[in-house]
């Protein structure tokens, strides 16, 4: 049977109520797993049965023989059981062996389904070719970059929601694809507005804690447009109040080094239109002509320049080489003002009349 798209089921629940016999819930995206998980052990179940007819295991800590007693009881005063096995990748391979008799020959009244949260079991193992052809594989792969905006939406219309396209395009840049924290955050701004409501850069700043004018995606836009004013004002709140801004200096140095990839894309890109080029790049749409704007003022040559600073930075933020001495703020001032005169037009200028 071929794999399941954990994503697409994750709200099948008629689907998820019919199955039976074994199913693999695996795959490097957790989100989806624990959702399907969740579900399974609070809906699949009538209330009044599970205490007689609902096991829940944890992989580290349970042995096969515990799992297939608990597999092969039959109901109590319902028509079917479950036995949910959490955390099955810690199992070891001899454990796995052992459950394989079971797989080839499970029973229709018990659903066991083994959780490998963030991993999938080897599709040369027996076990896995066993589930494959008696039960369900669901697979739980990440989001692609180019997704994550179509999933944001329909996660946001679910809940009753609107969202301007700059707020939807902070949320993106500042969670990105840590699906668990974006619902939770989601779920933050939906407790927080009345329903209908458009979620809008002021809800971010209140209930997200994002700040609209002190965060890195707005000191690396001063840095795009050679701001200089603006970036050095904003590199010195974001040093100086690292914890009120969730700022530091490698998660900003990171965040640049993205940036700076991503003017490099448009520069290879082409003529490409602008959903094409979003996609290329990973960001919303509504980012798109900035970055074409960006790409205006930061040639190839210029890119490089600035990601060889980069990477001096981020031996400084940890310590080592020169100015590892010096503290946040000051080498976060540093490193704004190396790359705005990396190259860019004002620094020729005053070279060439020196």
């Amino acid at each position: 049977m071929a794999a399941i798209n954990a994503r697409e089921l994750a709200s099948q629940t008629d689907a998820i109520n019919q199955w039976n016999s074994c199913v693999l819930l695996q795959g490097e995206e957790p989100y989806f797993l624990d959702k399907l998980s969740d579900f399974l052990e609070e809906h699949w179940l009538d209330p009044a049965s599970k205490d007689f007819n609902q096991t829940v295991l944890y992989g580290k800590e349970t042995q096969a023989e515990q799992i297939l007693s608990a597999a092969k009881l039959f109901p109590f005063m319902s028509p079917r059981r479950l036995v949910l096995v959490k955390e099955a990748q810690q199992m070891p391979d001899k454990e796995w062996d052992k459950l394989l008799p079971y797989f080839q020959n499970p029973l229709d009244s018990t659903l066991l389904v083994m959780v490998c949260r963030g991993k999938n079991l080897d599709r040369r193992k027996k076990s896995f070719k066993a589930l494959e052809q008696k039960g369900r594989i669901v697979q739980s792969d990440p989001i692609k970059d180019h997704q994550l905006a179509g999933w944001v939406d329909q996660m946001i219309q679910a809940k009753g929601f609107r969202i301007s396209p700059p707020s939807k395009a902070l949320l993106l840049d500042y969670i990105g694809n840590q699906l668990s924290l974006m619902d939770a955050e989601i779920e933050k701004l939906a407790l927080n507005l009345k329903p209908g409501e458009q979620i809008e850069l002021e809800h971010i700043e209140k209930y997200v804690g994002i700040s609209r004018e002190y965060n890195v995606f707005e000191l690396q836009d001063a840095i795009g447009q050679e701001d200089a004013a603006k970036a050095y004002r904003l590199a010195l709140h974001l040093g100086q109040n690292p914890k009120a801004s969730q700022f530091s200096l490698p998660m900003c140095v990171g965040t640049l080094y993205s940036f700076f990839q991503k003017i490099s894309l448009v520069h290879e890109s082409g003529n490409l239109q602008s959903q094409a080029l979003a996609g290329l790049l990973g960001v919303h749409p509504y980012f798109v002509q900035s970055y074409q704007r960006y790409a205006k003022r930061y040639s190839p040559q210029r890119i490089r320049r600035c990601i060889r600073v980069l990477l001096d930075y981020d031996l400084k933020a940890k310590g080592l080489g020169q100015g590892g001495h010096l503290g946040e703020a000051e080498l976060t001032q540093e490193l704004v003002m190396a790359l705005l005169y990396t190259g860019s037009a004002q620094a020729i200028d005053r070279r060439s009349t020196t």
